[in-house]
């Protein structure tokens, strides 16, 4: 193929493809004989390794993203593949190595440096990860995954103020802004800020926090004061999803009893369990 743009998105569409096939050592043989008519190929190496990789063969794996670099030793996939094979292997050290020497001979690479600062992460150096992730930030201000790491990083290590400062900034981005609008709401929820962390959680229109963000509005909802609110909000909840009612019902009984509310809270909780009566949540 004349273009490599070409090249890379065939390869990934055929990697995609085979490692979709339930038998995996079927799909190893077919890209197999792929490679062997594409051996001058250091994309068909690239993908094989790719595929050995998700087909746990990691030793395969290993052997191809290194024919892959053989014919391309600047291939900047292949470096961050070979290290994440290194790591699949147990050989932390060497994975690490492998980044570090990528990420000196291509400072300015982003994807280098954020596969290093993962690697840190998963090693809970985190030091050493925020420091990859604020380079990262610094060449690129607007890195939306950079940013929710480094406000991760910052409410891992208490430093509230700026974990609201980074979740703030990826709002700015327009990305994951339903995970940072969860996050800073936690943030004021924890500085007793309410009624600001009420309307964070309710902003939470999607993603995987959105359960928890709406039964965390719901709560406050209730601290505040507008118990019938809550429980409204918490009947919504469960008419959107009925798999939830008894996760909800919880809740609300909680809720009930936090309010001093015991009698209505044994009523719900008694109701539960005559619809539910084998839960042992209960």
């Amino acid at each position: 193929m004349r273009n490599p743009q070409d090249e890379v998105q065939v390869y990934q569409g055929i990697t995609g493809l085979l490692a979709r096939n339930e038998d995996r050592e079927l799909a190893l043989n077919l890209m197999g004989r792929l490679t062997q008519s594409h051996a001058r190929s250091a994309q068909a190496h690239l993908a094989y390794s790719r595929l050995a990789l998700h087909a746990e063969n990691a030793e395969l794996a290993l052997q191809e993203v290194d024919a892959a670099l053989a014919l391309q030793p600047d291939l900047i996939e292949a470096r961050v593949l070979r290290a994440g094979v290194h790591y699949k292997l147990g050989d932390v050290a060497r994975a690490k190595r492998e980044l570090q020497e990528a990420v000196a001979a291509h400072p300015k690479n982003i994807d280098l440096r954020m596969a290093l600062a993962r690697l840190l992460l998963d090693e809970q150096d985190l030091a050493g990860a925020t420091a990859q992730f604020k380079r990262i930030v610094k060449q690129e201000p607007g890195h939306p995954d950079a940013l929710y790491s480094l406000g991760l990083l910052a409410m891992e290590q208490r430093q509230p103020q700026q974990a609201e400062a980074y979740f703030r900034a990826l709002i700015e981005t327009g990305k994951r802004d339903h995970d940072a609008y969860y996050y800073l709401a936690r943030i004021q929820e924890q500085r007793g800020e309410l009624e600001e962390a009420r309307s964070g959680y309710e902003r939470v229109g999607e993603g995987d926090y959105w359960l928890d963000a709406q039964v965390r509005a719901a709560s406050l909802t209730a601290k505040l004061g507008d118990m019938d609110d809550a429980r409204r909000q918490l009947q919504d909840l469960r008419v959107r999803d009925p798999s939830l009612a008894v996760r909800l019902y919880l809740v609300e009984g909680d809720m009930l009893s936090q309010a001093g509310e015991l009698r209505q809270a044994l009523e719900l909780y008694n109701r539960v369990l005559a619809e539910a009566p084998d839960n042992h949540d209960v």
